[in-house]
């Protein structure tokens, strides 16, 4: 009976502590950073946007997956998607998952 009460208590122990990094993030990678450019094209077939930046002088495009956690907001306001426009200029705090790119906050200017 003491194992069985020793083992129980191991167990409630292991997952108090594993769940704060679940809830945090933990399983969607590290916080990658922000990066602001202007929208090249968005697919919504293939959800993810793609946008020019400007890395230490040097501009590239770079391509977000968007997800059902991803908030869209302009200002205070929500926004969709489909508000998000080709040539529109856009800031994404990102985070990264093996090799893919998944955008969590996209604010687009006014």
């Amino acid at each position: 009976m003491k194992n069985v009460l020793c083992i129980t208590l191991a167990f409630v122990l292991m997952f108090t502590i594993a769940s704060p990094a679940f809830s945090a993030g933990g399983c969607m990678g590290q916080d990658a950073g922000t990066v602001t450019g202007q929208v090249t094209s968005v697919d919504l077939m293939k959800n993810t946007v793609t946008m020019k930046v400007n890395i230490n002088n040097t501009e590239s495009e770079k391509m977000f997956i968007f997800d059902n956690d991803t908030n869209i907001v302009e200002g205070n306001t929500l926004k969709t998607v489909n508000d998000i426009k080709s040539g529109a200029k856009i800031a994404i705090i990102y985070k990264t998952l093996g090799n893919d790119t998944y955008a969590r906050t996209i604010t687009l200017e006014k």
